[in-house]
């Protein structure tokens, strides 16, 4: 038995002594309970949060075991980059607000209410040819994967901003 170690043997038995440990899923998840809303008195503190996500927990390797928790951690951080990029749109912060919808189309490039606000980041920037391209992408793949068309709502915004210009 060491003081410094991280194996600690114990009466015959092995502990894992994890204190000095940092888990940045953990870390994440405590951050953005802690962020039930997004306001001017912490959207820094949000936008940490946020940078704090790198990716899928367990990166590409998926075992069964770890699937509810990969999803949990993968939802956890959508809705919360979303409700994020909907603040900084909200602000006028254009960038940082494009930055985090394009990475959560990264993860989930089926996201209406991400792809609607890209394009009209796109419209604000008067980014005709990005809104184009992004939408048209969106609607491609949701009929290839699910042979659906795209819902009213994010058709009618679409036209819209595209008469717009």
């Amino acid at each position: 038995h060491f003081s410094n170690s991280v194996l600690i043997l114990n009466n015959g038995y092995y502990k894992l002594e994890c204190d000095d440990f940092y888990v940045d899923f953990l870390d994440f998840e405590n951050r953005v309970k802690k962020l039930k809303e997004i306001d001017e008195s912490n959207v820094m503190e949000a936008l940490e949060t946020e940078k704090i996500f790198t990716g899928y927990l367990l990166g590409d390797k998926a075992y069964c075991w770890s699937i509810t928790e990969i999803e949990k951690y993968s939802n956890c951080y959508l809705n919360f980059a979303q409700k994020l990029g909907k603040y900084l749109f909200s602000k006028g912060d254009i960038n940082e607000s494009s930055y985090i919808l394009k990475k959560i189309l990264k993860f989930d490039p089926f996201n209406e209410e991400a792809n609607c606000l890209i394009i009209r980041i796109f419209a604000a920037q008067r980014n005709k040819k990005s809104l184009v391209k992004n939408y048209e992408d969106y609607v491609k793949n949701i009929k290839r994967e699910f042979g659906v068309d795209p819902e009213a709502a994010i058709v009618d915004l679409y036209e819209k901003l595209v008469k717009s210009f």
